[in-house]
């Protein structure tokens, strides 16, 4: 088994906002028509979006959250000028857009250990496609405080069960996301599929070569072209080299990755 591979050929689209949702936090959902149409996405993989101008120059990579026919959702954090402009966009703007790119979680199988979905903050995004798609699936969701656990009631409707931390214990457990993990991995091996920040994916790859449980991650990495064409985007692999998210991932083994 391994990360799902593009079915189809990434395509340049222009991108009409049709809603943008805000949450607490500051975490807001865009929902995007895309004209022409996009194929099936497979979860975990990612769109290059930029605006009509030169600023900014260069596109910025969002994994997609759901796909219903030519609409598109997306869950984005505001971290630099461009989300915050996305932030305050409005209804009918339009943006480029070039999808879907990279490699997917991959889909469930006969005889092999049941899937354990981990995500940490807005890395929570691509389950919900995973979740539509190949139905329920134990869910463990954390973040630092209950006002960054976005869509709970969108989450409890597909996840079977789903399991919340906050650092600060204002809900769920207070505990990181890898506690309730470490205990599900005690009743046997699992194929995890974890998407958050780093640290958190340098833990769950520790407790699953720990337990001998397959574990798939979702990395994260600057890119200009989401192509293979800038190089930008290389992170260490194991047994040495570099990978490069766009291409080999955003989803690999985390057993191919060096983590410092």
């Amino acid at each position: 088994m391994e990360a799902t591979k593009a079915k189809t050929h990434p395509q340049e689209a222009e991108a009409r906002v049709i809603r943008r949702r805000p949450f607490k936090g500051g975490i807001f959902l865009l929902r995007l028509k895309t004209d022409p149409p996009l194929g099936l996405i497979q979860p975990g993989q990612f769109v290059m979006l930029r605006g009509e101008g030169l600023d900014p120059l260069l596109p910025r990579p969002f994994s997609v959250h759901d796909q219903e026919g030519n609409y598109l959702d997306l869950l984005i954090q505001p971290r630099g000028r461009f989300t915050r402009y996305l932030s305050q966009i409005r209804h009918g703007e339009r943006l480029i857009l070039v999808g879907p790119l990279g490699r997917g979680f991959p889909q469930p199988e006969k005889k092999k250990p049941p899937f354990l979905l981990v995500a940490g903050g807005i890395g929570v995004a691509p389950f919900g496609l995973w979740l539509k798609m190949f139905g329920p699936a134990p869910l463990i969701y954390g973040a630092r405080s209950r006002q960054d656990l976005i869509r709970l009631s969108f989450w409890k409707a597909l996840a079977r069960p789903l399991i919340l931390t906050t650092e600060d214990g204002s809900l769920g457990q207070r505990a990181l996301v890898t506690s309730p993990l470490q205990e599900a991995l005690k009743k046997g091996p699992r194929t995890i599929l974890a998407c958050g920040p780093t640290p958190m994916l340098a833990a769950v790859a520790r407790l699953a070569q720990e337990t001998n449980s397959p574990a798939y991650i979702s990395l994260e990495a600057q890119m200009a072209c989401g192509t293979g064409l800038c190089l930008g985007c290389a992170v260490k692999a194991r047994p040495g080299g570099y990978l490069h998210v766009c291409q080999e991932g955003p989803v690999v083994l985390a057993e191919e990755v060096e983590f410092d």
